[in-house]
């Protein structure tokens, strides 16, 4: 009996390989319903008996295509079904410990730090357990003793018919849940860009040049006759739910704590993205970051008019300090040299000559009280006098993983345990360094009566809203970070509540305190500005790509993957944790959507170079 497709006749025997797929396939979704793993998003119902049967047939088809087209590749076929093999098995160690699919998205933005292996070992074990460093290897070795192929028989299924079903369930808008279909389901959509189709066509009515960037701000404030020089600290991964916070008895940022009776302090305050890279951009340029990429690095040569070029253009002095060690990371360096920083640097080896080793335990950069000092004394050669100055600098070593910290630093938990604990210890070393940036600014001439802001690059969750990983979901913990501006004897100390602000308003505030209006092609406001109406705009980029809109204490969003929406009220639900999106307005709805028409817009108006006229 002979069937189109088959060579030879026909033969239900499974390859080795297809075997081993499903079997690791279904062993993680036993997995996942032991720990009720989130990643799914459906109780354990018939809709998600369902969904495992729809991946557990993708991995058969996928394997039996893969096995049937290697199979005659001896010398390196065997290699490539291995390799497949080992990405499943990563990608499903990593959904268990991190509670989410892993998004190719995420080396795709971040394929520059491919080159730096300490950088990804240190990313690593910040995912992975230190047994799945043992685990992992076993089991790809055990894995490599099979003959994985398909049968030696001359009755071998041909790859056209599991080939034609892979590619049917892969275009069909079916939601694959093992880990091989989500991957090439989402690696597809990055491409073809169809998850987005919805509001694609919504976002046609913003034509050329209807979505405009230029804002003639004003001031409220009078324009001092002398300059202040200004410092903005932006601090890695700072999560705001630790700032008054106690672990015991022991606070975890008492020098912040203190700093706040002295300053305006914005409590609902928002990075726009979750990235350093983005972060600096909305902050330092007033722009909301790219969807999709990171403007300095995929977009150099974009025209923009970031504060630094502002302030060099009313006698500012201006210099970008980071604590990293490679200035060319993200490209950051040529970047904002290009966009009006005169000084920048990285503690590169001229700046770390000197250094005792004990302040270069991370990975990734400076330890902060030494990085200040370092600061300080580049600043006292190169600084011009007879200019104020605007000073940009970034830590680093509170950075993802939170672990290498000296046990002489540990100020919170003496015998860590949890990521947690970590991150306490490393955000409580953080914030007592801070405290030697401001010993060394009063103790440079002017330094008293500086402007200093504090600010994160962006947040990071801390199981706020049940993740540790930044790169997942929309909670209020993977966006939220501080912002504190302290100006002694200019500035009344006070707090800004219930209304939120984003980095992109940093540089409208800056201006509106110095008392200088203009026009500039930027989109955010003063925070001392009050408008309820206005609409702020956070990009996830990763794990199913979410836009977030905030109005008010309204929260809505958007998930592109899925297409799927959520309303929160955060006067009565603070977290976000209750999805009431039938509440909402048919007219509110519409305005939601239009505002996430006009995040899908500015994609475009990033590629076209049409920000800065």
């Amino acid at each position: 009996m002979r069937f189109p497709g088959y060579a030879g006749g026909l033969s239900f025997s499974l390859a080795p390989f297809t075997l081993l797929a499903l079997l690791i396939q279904l062993l993680f979704y036993i997995k996942v319903m032991d720990k009720q793993i989130s990643g799914f998003g459906f109780p354990l119902d018939i809709i998600q008996v369902r969904l495992m049967a729809s991946g557990l047939f993708f991995t058969l088809v996928a394997g039996e295509f893969c096995a049937r087209i290697f199979h005659k590749k001896r010398r390196w076929g065997r290699s490539v079904l291995w390799l497949l093999l080992a990405v499943q098995i990563l990608a499903g160690f990593y959904h268990i410990r991190v509670r989410a699919y892993f998004d190719p998205v995420i080396l795709l933005d971040n394929a520059g730090a491919l080159s730096s292996p300490g950088e990804v070992f240190y990313v690593l074990s910040s995912v992975f357990q230190v047994s799945d460093f043992f685990l992992i290897p076993l089991i790809l070795l055990i894995l490599s003793f099979f003959h994985l192929g398909a049968g030696s028989g001359k009755k071998i299924f041909s790859p056209v018919i599991p080939g034609a079903l892979m590619v049917l369930m892969l275009i069909l808008p079916l939601r694959l849940t093992d880990q091989g279909g989500y991957l090439l389901q989402r690696s597809i959509g990055v491409f073809t860009g169809n998850t987005a189709a919805a509001f694609i066509m919504e976002s046609r009515i913003h034509g050329e040049g209807s979505f405009s960037y230029l804002q003639n701000l004003t001031s409220g404030h009078s324009r001092s006759e002398a300059l202040p020089d200004i410092y903005l600290i932006m601090v890695e991964s700072f999560n705001p739910f630790f700032v008054e916070y106690a672990h015991g008895e022991r606070a975890v940022t008492p020098f912040f704590n203190s700093l706040l009776e002295k300053g305006v302090y914005v409590e609902s305050f928002y990075g726009n993205s979750i990235q350093t890279a983005k972060g600096h951009v909305a902050t330092l340029c007033s722009v909301l970051p790219a969807i999709r990429g990171k403007i300095m690095e995929q977009f150099p040569k974009i025209r923009l008019n970031c504060l630094p070029e502002v302030l060099a253009n009313e006698g500012y002095q201006t210099a970008f300090y980071q604590a990293q060690y490679d200035i060319l990371y993200d490209n950051t360096g040529p970047f904002f040299e290009k966009n009006g920083f005169e000084i920048v640097r990285a503690m590169d080896q001229d700046m770390l000559e000197g250094v005792p080793s004990h302040a270069l335990w991370s990975p990734w950069g400076l330890q902060e009280d030494v990085f200040f000092e370092k600061v300080f004394g580049d600043l006292e050669k190169k600084r011009d006098g007879d200019r104020p100055l605007f000073c940009a600098l970034a830590t680093i070593t509170n950075h993802m993983g939170f672990s290498g910290l000296p046990e002489s630093e540990m100020r919170v938990v003496d015998a860590p345990e949890s990521y947690r604990d970590l991150y306490m210890n490393s955000l409580a070393a953080t914030d007592a360094w801070l405290k030697v940036f401001f010993e060394k600014l009063h103790g440079v001439p002017g330094g008293r009566e500086a402007l200093v802001i504090i600010t994160g690059d962006h947040g990071h969750p801390m199981g706020e809203s049940g993740t540790y990983a930044p790169q997942v979901g929309f909670g209020e913990s993977n966006f939220r970070t501080p912002l504190l501006i302290v100006w002694p004897e200019k500035l009344k100390p006070g707090r800004i509540k219930d209304r939120p602000y984003t980095q992109v308003d940093i540089a409208p505030t800056l201006m509106d305190l110095l008392g200088i209006a203009g026009t500039w092609p930027w989109m955010g406001q003063s925070v001392f500005w009050d408008d309820e109406e206005r609409m702020h705009y956070l990009v996830q980029p990763y794990n199913g790509q979410f836009f977030v809109v905030l109005q008010g204490r309204k929260k809505y969003v958007y998930g592109a993957e899925l297409e799927e929406e959520y309303f929160f009220d955060l006067e009565k639900d603070p977290m976000g944790e209750e999805n009431i999106i039938e509440k909402l307005s048919p007219e509110d709805l519409r305005l939601f959507r239009q505002a996430v028409a006009r995040m899908y817009s500015h994609q475009e108006v990033i590629r076209a170079d049409r920000i800065r006229p």
